[in-house]
């Protein structure tokens, strides 16, 4: 044999031989992939009942939330507490030092159970408050209650959206989430007062929003609209002061 043809037969026997090692490590992965894939298979029906247990605990506490507001804003309603800015006014006056928080907690509890105007609330802060503090207590407040709305649209559907809201609004809007822009969509309406935004909160999540997201969307877009309520009302008012003497 000569010189070359000995050379040739030693590369095909290298080549061989490390190909057949490469197909021994690549059966090694796979049988390893293979048994993790088995071992998370079989836990599956182990965790399943943990994740129904805690689903049905997250839907209960959903539910608890909704009645809850549901509770406030009624009997804010029924007492006269919200049925107009005066009222509202002298019950949180009253407080003392816990009226921020009831404050907080009734506009975000407005944000969920949306049967009153919303603007109540949102021009009542920066009067009892300042526009500064005014102006924070409100984009608390309206940030809890639409990340409250999401999630309990996410998992109640539509079903809890149409017994809140009046059927002919809801379709109105319902076609927006039908859109390839909802996204950019729901967070102009956010930035700019040109829709309900309670209820488009509800629809976002009946979407593939991402929470994140959405609430990105809600902490970002919605102060603007709030500032223009604290700092100009103040403003205004301060007009009326100085032109009525």
């Amino acid at each position: 044999m000569t010189v070359e043809g000995a050379a040739r037969r030693s590369a095909l026997e290298e080549g061989r031989a490390t190909s057949v090692e490469l197909g021994r490590r690549a059966r090694a992965r796979l049988d390893d992939r293979r048994e993790r894939i088995e071992d998370q298979l079989e836990r599956i029906p182990q965790s399943l009942p943990e994740r129904a247990v805690m689903q049905r605990w997250v839907r209960i506490a959903l539910v608890a939330l909704l009645v809850l507001c549901a509770g406030l804003v009624i009997a804010g309603f029924a007492n006269g507490t919200l049925r107009s800015l005066e009222s509202l006014q002298q019950f949180v006056g009253s407080l003392g030092l816990y009226g921020p928080v009831v404050y907080i907690v009734l506009v975000a509890a407005q944000c969920i159970f949306p049967i009153i105007p919303g603007g109540i609330g949102i021009v009542a802060g920066p009067v009892l408050f300042g526009p500064w503090l005014g102006f924070l207590f409100n984009w608390i407040g309206i940030s809890l209650g639409s990340f409250g709305a999401f999630w309990i649209a996410r998992h109640f559907g539509m079903g809890i959206i149409e017994r809140i809201f009046p059927a002919p609004l809801v379709g109105k809007f319902q076609e927006w989430t039908d859109r390839p822009g909802f996204t950019r969509l729901f967070a102009v309406a956010i930035l700019l007062p040109v829709a309900p935004d309670d209820l488009l909160c509800y629809l976002a999540g009946t979407t593939r929003v991402r929470f994140s997201t959405y609430a990105l969307i809600i902490v970002t877009c919605k102060p603007w609209t709030l500032a223009v309520y604290s700092f100009g009302l103040m403003a205004a008012l301060q007009g009326i002061a100085s032109w009525l003497g």
